[in-house]
């Protein structure tokens, strides 16, 4: 009977042996168990590597958008800046532009004025100089038919000489177109004689 009872404990230690559990088992759920927290570890550190890229990125874009904002305000500021300068000089311009073109009708509609008096001499066929004081010691001289105009300043010695002849030239004409018309040549010797030639 012990024999039996030998027997049936060492039946019972392997029956009880064999349902023990199998260690490869045990490995493959320690392996799954250790591949899966890592897995969660890798997925949750993507996650946050993911985040943070992400922050980045938010912050360059802001940064750029922020750039880019900052560039337009200050390239309308120059370009509204220059549009003023543009215009105010536009405005400066014109008008000075307007002014001396009234200047210049005025002058062109004076010496047609007077050109419409004036005859072309009847031996020359020249018209004569025409010679106009402007103010501030300064004439112009103008010859309509060559349509030139000579500006002379008396404050230059060359200019004097010019104003002076001009002045002769003019002076002469008239006496004699005055003489032509009296018929008198003794007339224009009187009056030559008595001018003097500085």
């Amino acid at each position: 009977m012990f024999s039996r009872l030998v027997a049936g404990v060492i039946l019972a230690g392997v029956i009880l042996a064999s349902c023990a559990p199998d260690p490869r088992n045990t490995a493959d759920a320690y392996k799954t168990t250790v591949l899966a927290n890592q897995q969660a570890e890798d997925l949750a550190a993507a996650r946050s590597a993911r985040t943070i890229q992400d922050n980045q990125a938010a912050a360059e874009q802001a940064q750029t958008a922020a750039a880019r904002v900052a560039g337009w305000g200050w390239f309308i500021s120059c370009l509204t800046l220059a549009g003023c300068v543009l215009v105010i000089g536009l405005a400066i311009g014109s008008s000075w532009a307007a002014v001396g073109t009234g200047r210049a009708l005025a002058k062109a509609a004076e010496i047609k004025a007077m050109t419409i008096q004036i005859k072309l001499d009847e031996l020359t066929r020249t018209y004569p100089l025409l010679m106009v004081y402007l103010g501030a010691g300064r004439f112009s001289l103008g010859d309509p038919g060559k349509q030139s105009v000579l500006m002379l300043d008396t404050r230059q010695a060359g200019d004097r000489q010019a104003i002076r002849a001009a002045g002769a030239i003019q002076l002469a004409g008239a006496v004699a177109r005055e003489a032509r018309r009296s018929n008198q040549p003794e007339a224009v010797a009187v009056i030559t004689s008595g001018v003097s030639h500085d």
